[in-house]
């Protein structure tokens, strides 16, 4: 898998791949790969006609078929994203479904450059077969927490200079060893 750091200067040199699965359980990182993606591939013109969302309550294999197949309107890209994917579908049957329908459409993405699939999910165990499905040309990229100790530093460093948060010298060492 990708880290957020790696998917950021991929798709800073223009690169953009047909489908990507954000998955982890630090929900800010999810959210930094997906605006990172979403400024990519939409830049911010014709969201409305070219961004479809799919909630897990509203996710079936139709709806996800749908969405991928659509074109862009007056655009090169068109963005559709799946949240938590790991919370769809209803039963074991609805779930293997939705799973097979997904692994199917990273594939058939591959051979096109018009529509863009992020899904997300905070538990994507690497066993299943939609999560193996996020081969290239389709990436994975690791939405992980660090672990502990000099990652954790790094980490609030990182991202209080993302938000424009100067902090004094030991301060990131301090927090990180209150957490």
């Amino acid at each position: 898998p990708l880290k957020v750091e790696e998917l950021e200067k991929e798709v800073a040199q223009g690169k953009i791949r047909p489908a990507y699965l954000l998955a982890g359980g630090e929900p800010l990182l999810r959210d930094k790969s997906l605006a990172t993606l979403r400024t990519a591939i939409l830049g911010g013109a014709a969201d409305d006609f070219n961004l479809e969302r799919l909630t897990p309550e509203e996710l079936t294999p139709s709806a996800l078929e749908d969405s991928i197949r659509a074109l862009p309107v007056m655009a090169d890209h068109r963005l559709v994203i799946v949240g938590d994917f790991d919370r769809a579908g209803r039963g074991a049957d609805a779930r293997e479904r939705l799973s097979s329908t997904l692994v199917e459409a990273v594939k058939s993405l591959a051979s096109q450059t018009e529509t863009v699939l992020v899904v997300t999910a905070s538990k994507a165990n690497s066993r299943f077969r939609w999560v193996k499905a996020f081969k290239s040309p389709a990436v994975r990229v690791a939405c992980d927490a660090p672990k502990a100790g000099a990652g954790v530093v790094a980490f609030i460093e990182a991202e209080a200079a993302r938000q424009d948060l100067v902090l004094e010298k030991g301060v990131a060492l301090h927090l990180s060893e209150r957490i």
